[in-house]
């Protein structure tokens, strides 16, 4: 299956995910160690994904607030 559909379908192994199903101790995010490693984390909230983001053309806009997360 594609990456977008995973990321649709909340279906990254994120250790969110992987705490809850006793697969590791912390749902930390391992790059940043700031928040909790989700889908929306990884893609938008970390510190890394926001560097990366701002460095592709058109990818400040992903950083914009939209309807839903405001």
């Amino acid at each position: 299956m594609s990456f977008l559909w995973h990321v649709a379908h909340e279906g990254l192994l994120t250790n969110e995910t992987r705490a809850a199903h006793g697969l590791t101790t912390t749902s930390t995010c391992p790059l940043c160690m700031q928040g909790v490693e989700t889908t929306h984390h990884i893609l938008r909230d970390c510190s890394l994904s926001r560097e990366i983001w701002k460095r592709i053309p058109g990818g400040d806009l992903i950083m914009q607030p939209t309807r839903g997360n405001v």
